[in-house]
């Protein structure tokens, strides 16, 4: 049962009408941003040598995005930074440059001893969730980085990507001259 109407009415009447309803509704929210949040693998560490370029193969542990690489320089000003990939490992690779896509080519200011950006990938590298991608990160005037013991030992890793210890050369596909610990950053966004 409901109870007794009252015998005044509880709000008084107004002479405004009820706004009418908007002729196209709001969108909902999605579910996903329109643009992913960029974050970063910082690989720190000791360096003990230095070189023009550094290769090594970053596995996705999710679906990741590369949009660029901070890098340690191995003199400060100005210098040219030069970016490559390709799908899988460079085993066998390093030399030959019809296996690797040019996605960075930029002159930059680098700074000696210190993280510096290069700037973002001309083209982004989308990497699946298990799979590998292999970098050849170069700088004109040479970055430093740590000598390792075996190439393909993790490096660095988070929960979203792991970094392998790759090789160190003079230049863009040139012999390796040992084996190297990356250090500087990868930017990454999580898709």
């Amino acid at each position: 049962p409901t109870p007794e109407p009252t015998p005044v009415p509880t709000d008084s009447p107004t002479r405004k009408p009820t706004p009418a309803p908007t002729p196209s509704p709001t969108p909902d929210p999605t579910r996903k941003p329109t643009r992913a949040p960029t974050s970063k693998l910082i690989l720190s560490g000791d360096f003990d040598a230095f070189s023009g370029c550094q290769v090594f193969t970053v596995q996705a542990k999710r679906d990741i995005t590369v949009t660029g690489f901070d890098v340690v320089g191995y003199a400060n000003g100005s210098t040219n930074g030069i970016v490559f990939t390709r799908p899988g490992t460079y085993y066998n690779k390093v030399k030959s440059y019809s296996d690797w896509k040019l996605v960075f080519n930029k002159p930059m200011s680098a700074k000696q001893y210190e993280h510096t950006e290069m700037g973002a990938l001309d083209k982004f590298v989308p990497i699946g969730a298990g799979s590998k991608q292999s970098f050849y990160v170069c700088l004109k005037d040479g970055m430093v980085y740590e000598k390792g013991k075996k190439e393909y030992e993790v490096n660095e890793e988070n929960d979203v990507l792991e970094v392998g210890t790759g090789v160190a050369t003079t230049g863009p596909f040139k012999t390796s001259t040992g084996i190297a610990k990356f250090r500087g950053a990868i930017q990454y966004s999580v898709n």
